[in-house]
């Protein structure tokens, strides 16, 4: 049932929001941070995202909740990252550095990878992902680093 409810909701949001043009974004978030939270997991994301059905609905990867949860941070960018439509870099939860020494070489190599799967260098050999119509900057959607830390795409 609550799948169900989850899915639905999601359908609608992304329906209204693909009328103004605009992508909606979910975000799995670790249960050892917020215990209960339903979506944990990039790929559980991914499957509701497919029973969605929006061309306009992508995961928000957050490298401090994906790392938390399910480690390997640079194969699961590589195996989902044309679903993936934001990359979300941020300090961990009470520390006050933008990169903590704990978090900067999984955080590192996880943008590395995202950079070069999106750049279609030799870490992938199949082209960038093609640009979704109607999302800013369809004309690029290779990752882009920005000033807060974060990774957009388009």
């Amino acid at each position: 049932m609550l799948r169900a409810t989850f899915v639905a909701n999601l359908r609608f949001a992304a329906g209204e929001l693909g009328r103004a043009g605009i992508d909606l974004l979910t975000e799995p978030i670790n249960a050892f941070d917020i215990p209960g939270f339903y979506l944990n997991r990039t790929r559980q994301a991914i499957a509701i995202l497919d029973d969605v059905g929006a061309a306009n609905a992508f995961v928000q990867y957050d490298i401090y909740h994906a790392q938390r949860t399910e480690g390997e941070l640079a194969a699961t960018l590589a195996g989902c990252l044309a679903r993936i439509g934001h990359i979300q870099l941020a300090a961990i939860p009470a520390d006050t550095s933008p990169a903590p020494a704990r978090s900067t070489s999984p955080s590192c190599s996880a943008i590395s990878t995202a950079s070069a799967i999106a750049a279609g260098s030799a870490a992938n050999t199949s082209p960038p992902p093609a640009p979704r119509p109607g999302s800013a900057g369809a004309s690029d959607s290779r990752a882009e680093p920005r000033r807060d830390g974060g990774v957009s795409r388009g």
